[in-house]
């Protein structure tokens, strides 16, 4: 009796918040360890439908890989980082498009989509793929613990075209219980979590239990982000109604060190990106590379190859291997190049739809 008496005022002190941070990682869910909408919503691109996310989790990676997946027909995919994710059908002139782009993709995501495409024999005629620094930023993808759970398939796809004969990974889309267990009780998480609300306001919380998680945009305008059938996306309105002012803002608090003589191109990424283009035109894949530019901004702020050479270098590593190989390279990083101007973009890194079918030809 004593023990209990003397442990029972803390107990009852930490009472609540034992029971308020598992329900809150649960419910909130920022990283979709409990419940995952990817197929669902992947499922919906493909019926010719346009999803939008209101509270739910749809982890990009795992949507892409089921669109990958389930999709019947594709002649040309899009790949790389959110940059290359407002290209839509259009712009291509191909109906069997498709849209892979990923938020932040880096080394380990893109390989592993091209580990999907060969697994589940949908490897395209046509790749249009994003050159961008994140592939190339070894001393960050290799620190990054997100979405570790298809490094083997990245593994996979530098073994294929290294010219090995790997065996595919085990496909494994949801966490276990002894991650699940981690999460539910996990400080950690439950900051993320409480992050996650804060951007979202507590109705997420309302919604989820609810299970209104996502939904499809029926007619009329609808003004948050959703995707279209082809997989490319339409950011909401907040974004699209950014002015010249907004972008010169966002360029100016933009973090540039990426981009400075204090990070270097990995050599390992640089090996990797040259077997995978050989690979790929090995195949009959006509590679188109696609450079997008930065708002006229951020470039004034860069535009020096001394200070920050990173793009400098890549742009002309990327032009030097499509030399070689005999590849259209599209755009450049230098809006001058084509005359932009900060109304032409979104914010510093992301160019509007219809500035991008005005400029190139995808």
């Amino acid at each position: 009796m004593r023990v209990i008496r003397k442990w029972l005022p803390l107990i009852i002190i930490l009472f609540p918040f034992l029971v308020l941070l598992p329900l809150v990682n649960i419910i909130t869910d920022p990283a979709g360890v409990f419940m995952d909408d990817s197929e669902e919503i992947a499922e919906a691109i493909l019926s010719g439908e346009k999803p939008y996310v209101l509270s739910g989790n749809a982890n990009e990676r795992r949507m892409r890989q089921f669109m990958l997946r389930n999709l019947e027909n594709a002649d040309c995919f899009a790949v790389g980082s959110s940059v290359v994710m407002c290209v839509d059908q259009d712009m291509t002139g191909n109906a069997l498009y498709y849209n892979l782009g990923e938020s932040s993709a880096d080394f380990y995501d893109i390989l592993a989509e091209f580990a999907f495409m060969d697994i589940y024999g949908k490897m395209p005629s046509e790749i249009i793929f994003s050159v961008d620094t994140l592939f190339f930023d070894e001393e960050n993808y290799e620190k990054d613990d997100n979405n570790k759970e298809y490094r083997p398939f990245s593994n996979y796809m530098i073994d294929k075209i290294e010219g090995k004969e790997p065996s595919i990974p085990e496909v494994d889309n949801y966490a276990s219980l002894k991650i699940k267990m981690n999460r539910m009780f996990s400080v950690t998480y439950f900051q993320d979590a409480m992050f996650y609300i804060k951007n979202k306001g507590w109705d997420v919380m309302i919604d989820r239990i609810k299970g209104h998680r996502w939904g499809l945009v029926g007619e009329g305008d609808y003004e948050g982000e959703y995707y279209v059938p082809d997989g490319s996306i339409v950011y909401p309105k907040s974004v699209r109604d950014n002015t010249s002012e907004d972008v010169r803002k966002d360029c100016e608090k933009y973090g540039i060190t990426p981009f400075s003589r204090d990070s270097e191109l990995s050599e390992k990424s640089l090996r990797v990106f040259e077997e995978l283009i050989s690979y790929l035109v090995m195949h009959g894949v006509n590679v188109k590379l696609f450079l997008c530019p930065v708002a006229p901004s951020l470039w004034k702020r860069i535009n020096n190859e001394s200070e920050y050479p990173m793009l400098f270098r890549l742009e002309s590593f990327t032009r030097d291997i499509a030399a070689k190989k005999g590849l259209t390279v599209i755009g450049s990083y230098n809006p001058d190049a084509f005359e932009l101007k900060n109304s032409d973009f979104y914010d510093a890194r992301h160019i509007r739809p219809e500035t991008l079918k005005r400029c190139f030809e995808f």
